[in-house]
């Protein structure tokens, strides 16, 4: 009876220990589609027309590197020109980039890296590497300088008042600032043989009325009005947009 207990405890444990044996298939063979292409035979493969046909172009086989153990692949141009793939239904532009990734063995499609480092999904890898001939170089457009609008200011109105021995005016022609802009120089002086104590310009605008004579004696007051550069009306420094002039003498003798 001990006999037949001993075997019986030994297949037991034999078979025990063959149902833990678990086997894991591995993943399968990476077999996504890649074709190298050139001028010959890119026509049936170009769905959207990139490579355009009649443009005067060299075309040649992009260099591979398929990498059969981690199914890493590198599909890229040399010199100067540039990586098209035509996919089943549409075209990936590389340009100058190479196209970077791994095969996706369950799946047998590519994983590759565009252009700003995004990873998308390639049905098939069909590059060729392409550049037109005799392209013209991109037209750089130069920057217009808008002219100045400080060129056609309104001149502002004078004051009516009795004007009997003055002269009140600006001088003629305009004096043009190096920026472009016009000023202009205003006088107010007695034509007669009187002398005043004060002779002044006064400026008007919607803040008020303000003394602007940068010169004056006894007879004289001159101030140079600018235009202003939005191209509205002359001004005097802070005193913008004046609309109304006015010449004033004081205690003439």
């Amino acid at each position: 009876m001990l006999p037949f207990k001993l075997l019986f405890h030994l297949c037991l444990f034999n078979f025990a220990e063959s149902c833990l044996k678990i086997r894991y298939p591995g993943p399968p063979k990476c077999e996504c589609p890649s074709l190298l292409l050139n001028w010959e035979n890119f026509k049936e493969y170009d769905v959207t027309g990139v490579v355009r046909d009649g443009e005067s172009h060299i075309s040649s086989f992009p260099l591979l590197v398929l990498e059969d153990e981690n199914c890493t692949v590198s599909m890229y141009c040399s010199g100067d020109q540039e990586l098209v793939v035509f996919d089943t239904d549409k075209t990936h532009e590389f340009l100058n980039y190479p196209a970077d990734g791994m095969c996706d063995p369950y799946t047998q499609k590519w994983l590759i890296g565009d252009n700003e480092g995004t990873l998308i999904t390639v049905n098939r890898l069909y590059g060729i590497c392409w550049k037109l001939l005799n392209q013209q170089p991109p037209v750089t457009q130069v920057p217009v300088t808008p002219e100045p609008a400080c060129s056609n200011c309104e001149l502002a109105d004078f004051e009516k008042q009795d004007m009997h021995g003055i002269n009140f005016g600006y001088l003629w022609p305009y004096i043009y600032t190096e920026d472009g802009c016009i000023s202009m120089d205003m006088i107010c002086e007695r034509t007669d043989d009187l002398e005043c104590r004060d002779v002044e310009i006064y400026a008007e605008n919607y803040d008020g009325n303000f003394p602007i004579a940068t010169y004056k004696n006894a007879t004289f007051a001159s101030v140079r009005l600018v235009c202003d550069s939005r191209g509205f009306r002359l001004h005097y420094n802070s005193i913008m947009e004046i609309g109304m002039l006015k010449c004033m003498f004081t205690d003439c003798r």
